[in-house]
């Protein structure tokens, strides 16, 4: 065990440095979003091209900021663990104070991302009206999506007009 206590603390440090980094990132990355309106064109696109990130993922560090600073003495946990306790306040209807304690147990428990979010699934029903919806949204997205593909183009063209109708009404829901 001795000749590993230095790999360790090396590796350990290296962890340090980086959770450090990702939470610079997670704030400065809020505070554009904050500075420029989150539809400025070309805030979001530039980040992705320029951090090799997708913007979900831009998104969950602006997001894990904000839900931080909105916490009194928040435990040190990752920017992937308040990421996560954003995305799930809203669907199971979290108070700031399950959220509280959801994150202290956490961190006291050493939980993972993943466990935490099956922790709160386990004990909340979410909003099956607010799922239904984000579920439509997904699938009405996908729908264009499809018609914009080079593929699309290949199904006939009646059938695709009727698609085209039906998009379009989807839309005004």
């Amino acid at each position: 065990m001795d000749d590993l206590a230095p790999i360790i603390e090396e590796i350990g440090k290296k962890w340090d440095v980086n959770k450090k980094i990702s939470w610079e990132l997670a704030e400065m990355v809020s505070d554009a979003y904050a500075e420029f309106d989150s539809h400025k064109q070309g805030l979001s696109a530039g980040l992705q091209i320029r951090m090799g990130k997708t913007s979900t993922q831009i998104y969950s560090y602006r997001n894990a900021w904000q839900m931080k600073i909105n916490m009194y003495n928040s435990p040190e946990l990752s920017v992937s663990h308040y990421a996560k306790m954003h995305d799930l306040c809203k669907p199971y209807e979290l108070s700031f104070t399950d959220i509280s304690e959801y994150l202290e147990t956490a961190y006291s428990e050493g939980w993972s991302v993943r466990q935490l979010a099956q922790e709160v699934a386990n004990n909340h029903d979410p909003d099956q009206e607010l799922k239904d919806r984000q579920y439509f949204e997904t699938t009405v997205k996908r729908m264009r999506k499809c018609w914009s593909l080079p593929l699309f183009n290949e199904i006939p063209k009646e059938t695709r007009a009727v698609y085209y109708d039906l998009l379009k009404e989807l839309e005004k829901i």
